[in-house]
């Protein structure tokens, strides 16, 4: 607890501190221009962290949680991350207004200003960070699935012509990882009596994603029962 609060303190504040100077032009701040390379910079950690995410969705599967807690305490999803976020936040000379609110402020300290993608993304993993052993895989991927799509928000804002290139000409974001695959929390089979199916020595949905999914499909059935009641009802009372 103190170590977190002693970086908390001599780290994260003075950054909040430096980013809200820089937000407002302050005196000491107004004459700040961000350079191409910062910028540019800023993108490819946010780059580093998708693949990163990659990483993670491979430990869940295989119940790696030691791994998992390790790469979540490392500097890429978290003070490289914040970094790289503040600087896209602020980065004027690049980003329009409506661009740089959809990438929001730190979580931390957004207060009532907009926290967009950002503190989406850093609320997610700290929610995974103290999960971690007590979710199961498929809570682990949905939390990661959140923060992949808010630092892919990230990168939709950035101009075309500002996005990195391959040496082909071809887009290196896409080149590095891949266009968004929607998580799907249903597998694709189904049997004969519309239930969830789990075939034999499949890894990937055991028996407890199964119970966990039957018991969804369950509870939107009874849903769906009670909203046509209430339909019902009214349709009675008319």
């Amino acid at each position: 607890y103190n170590e977190v609060m002693l970086e908390h303190r001599t780290k994260r504040i003075p950054s909040w501190k430096n980013n809200l100077n820089i937000a407002n032009n302050d005196d000491t701040t107004k004459n700040y221009v961000m350079t191409r390379s910062e910028f540019d910079q800023a993108i490819e950690v946010i780059i580093q962290s998708l693949e990163t995410i990659q990483i993670l969705k491979s430990n869940a599967h295989n119940y790696e949680w030691e791994d998992m807690l390790t790469t979540l305490r490392g500097p890429t999803l978290t003070s490289n991350l914040q970094t790289a976020c503040s600087t896209l936040q602020r980065a004027r000379a690049f980003l329009s207004l409506e661009a740089r609110e959809e990438i929001g402020f730190d979580w931390g300290s957004c207060a009532w200003r907009h926290c967009g993608a950002q503190a989406d993304a850093q609320e997610a993993l700290a929610q995974l960070y103290n999960s971690v052993g007590l979710f199961e895989p498929y809570e682990c991927l949905f939390a990661l699935d959140i923060v992949e799509r808010s630092l892919r928000d990230v990168l939709m804002v950035i101009p075309a012509d500002l996005k990195p290139i391959t040496e082909t000409g071809t887009s290196a974001i896409i080149d590095r990882v891949g266009e968004y695959q929607v998580y799907k929390v249903y597998p694709p089979e189904i049997n004969s009596d519309g239930e969830l199916w789990v075939g034999e020595g499949d890894d990937e949905y055991d028996a407890i994603d199964k119970d966990y999914l039957d018991a969804l499909s369950a509870l939107s059935a009874e849903l769906g029962s009670f909203d046509d009641d209430n339909e019902d009802a009214g349709d009675d009372g008319s």
